[in-house]
C-alpha cells in the first residue's frame, strides 16, 4: 500500500509540472500576441500621422494656388461687390517683396486641419495656432503647418506636422501618440517671366492716332515707349514721352525690333512671341491653377471679366474674343490684373486698366473726352491700334508686382524630407 501512494504522488507531481510548463508556454504566446498587437497599434498611429502630414503637403499647395477668398475655416467665400478679393490664402499668410522677389511670412500663424465625419475640418487663423479641438474623439488625425522664407528669392519653405490625433503641434493641447514632420520647398512660377521693356509692344503693325499719349519714364527699362516688329504708324498729334532728360518722341520708338524677328527678318511665330514673355507655351500657361479661364468663343464683354475679378481672379485667360463697350476699371496698384486674350480684343471706351494686357490683336478707341488709362503695359503678337483720349504709361512697379506676387507655386524636386516620431 505504501508503494502505491508514492507512485501516485509522483504521477501528480509530473502532471503539475506539465501543467506549469503548458501555462508558461501559454503566457509566452500571449505575451508575443500582446507585443504584436501593440506594435500594430503603434504602426497604425504612425501611419495616421504620416498620412496626415502628406495630406497637409497637398492641402497647402492647393491653398496657395487657389484664386478666391477664404474665411476662417479656410472655405471659399464670395467676394463682396465688384472690388477685387484681398483675402486669399497667399495674401493672408505671405508677403512678397516686389523688388527682390523674396517671399516671407506675413503673420506668425499655423493653419491646420483635422479629420471629422470622414471630412476635413480646417482653421485658418489670422495669427497664432489653428484651433482644432476634437472634443472626446481622440482618434482624429490632424496636421498643422508653418511657412517660412526659402533660401533664394521666389522660394518658400513649408513645415507640416502630422499627428495621430488632435493634440500638441496639431491644433490641440493634449499629448499625441505619434507625430510626423514633412519639410519641403516650393518655388514661385512667375506669372510674368520677362516684363516688356516698352509701354506698347506689337509683333505686327502698330498704329497710334490723334489723342493718344504713351509714356515710359523708367530709365532702367531703356525708356522705350513703343516697339514693333512691323510698321510703325504715328499721327502727328501722338505724344511719346520718355525718361527725364531724354528726347522722347520718335527717339523713344522702335520699329522692326529684332526681338520680334528671326534671323531672316521675318516675324517670329505667335507661340515664340508668347513664350518670350511668359516662358511657357500658351497651353501650358492656360493650364496653370491660378489662371481663370473664360470661354468666349462667341465673344465676351466687360461683364464676364468683372465677375472673374470679383471672384478673386488676378490672372484671366479669355478663350476667344473680347469686346468692351463700357468704361470698367480693372486692376489696382495692390492687385494688378494680367489679362490674356487668346484672340482679338476690341475696346470702345475709357477703360481704366492697371496691369498687363496681352492679346493676339488689339484695337482701343475712346471717343469720350475723359481719358482711358493704362498703368502697366500692353503686348500684342499681331497688330495694335489705338485712338482717342488715351493715356498709356509703363509702370515698372505694377509689372514687378505681377511678376513676383502672382503665378503658381510648384514643389522643388529633391527638397522633400520626412521624420516620424
Amino acid at each position: 500500500m505504501r508503494r502505491r501512494h508514492i507512485k501516485g504522488t509522483g504521477t501528480l507531481a509530473m502532471l503539475l509540472i506539465l501543467l506549469l510548463a503548458a501555462s508558461l508556454m501559454l503566457l509566452y504566446a500571449n505575451r508575443a500576441l500582446i507585443f504584436e498587437q501593440r506594435s500594430a497599434a503603434n504602426q497604425w498611429r504612425a501611419t495616421q500621422a504620416f498620412e496626415a502630414a502628406e495630406a497637409g503637403r497637398n492641402w497647402v499647395i492647393a491653398q496657395l494656388n487657389q484664386r478666391g477668398e477664404i474665411d476662417s475655416a479656410c472655405q471659399p467665400v464670395a467676394a463682396a461687390g465688384a472690388a477685387p478679393a484681398n483675402n486669399r490664402f497667399r495674401q493672408r499668410y505671405l508677403s512678397v517683396d516686389a523688388a527682390t522677389g523674396r517671399i516671407s511670412p506675413a503673420v506668425a500663424a499655423a493653419p491646420g486641419c483635422a479629420v471629422t465625419d470622414n471630412d476635413w475640418r480646417c482653421h485658418c487663423p489670422a495669427s497664432g495656432n489653428a484651433s482644432l479641438s476634437a472634443a472626446a474623439d481622440t482618434e482624429t488625425p490632424a496636421f498643422s503647418l508653418r511657412l517660412s522664407a526659402g533660401p533664394t528669392p521666389g522660394s518658400l519653405r513649408v513645415d507640416v506636422s502630422g499627428c495621430s490625433h488632435v493634440g500638441v503641434s496639431c491644433g490641440g493641447s493634449a499629448p499625441v501618440d505619434a507625430t510626423a514632420q514633412v519639410q519641403f520647398m516650393l518655388a514661385a512660377l512667375s506669372a510674368l517671366a520677362r516684363p516688356p521693356a516698352a509701354t506698347l509692344s506689337s509683333g505686327g503693325t502698330l498704329t497710334l492716332q490723334s489723342g493718344v499719349s504713351v509714356a515710359n519714364t523708367d530709365p532702367a527699362s531703356g525708356g522705350t515707349t513703343v516697339a514693333t516688329g512691323g510698321l510703325l504708324q504715328l499721327a502727328p498729334e501722338v505724344h511719346l514721352i520718355g525718361p527725364a532728360g531724354s528726347l522722347g518722341g520718335a527717339d523713344s520708338a522702335v520699329s522692326a525690333d529684332a526681338q520680334f524677328l528671326d534671323g531672316s527678318g521675318a516675324l517670329l511665330p505667335d507661340e515664340r512671341l508668347f513664350a518670350q514673355v511668359f516662358a511657357l507655351s500658351r497651353n501650358a500657361y492656360r493650364d496653370l491653377p491660378t489662371v481663370q479661364v473664360l470661354s468666349c468663343q462667341s465673344g465676351c464683354s466687360a461683364t464676364e471679366v468683372d465677375a472673374a475679378i470679383a471672384s478673386g481672379a488676378r490672372l484671366i485667360w479669355i478663350d476667344g474674343t473680347l469686346h468692351v463697350s463700357s468704361s470698367p476699371s480693372w486692376g489696382t496698384d495692390a492687385a494688378p490684373l494680367l489679362l490674356i486674350i487668346d484672340g482679338s480684343a476690341q475696346i470702345d471706351g475709357q477703360l481704366q486698366f492697371t496691369g498687363l494686357l496681352h492679346a493676339r490683336s488689339l484695337s482701343w478707341n475712346n471717343p469720350s473726352a475723359a481719358a482711358g488709362t493704362l498703368r502697366g503695359a500692353v503686348i500684342t503678337t499681331g497688330s495694335l491700334q489705338a485712338s482717342g483720349a488715351l493715356q498709356l504709361v509703363r509702370d515698372a512697379e505694377v509689372l514687378a508686382r505681377l511678376a513676383q506676387a502672382e503665378g503658381a507655386f510648384i514643389p522643388v524636386p529633391g527638397s522633400w524630407r520626412d521624420f516620424v516620431d
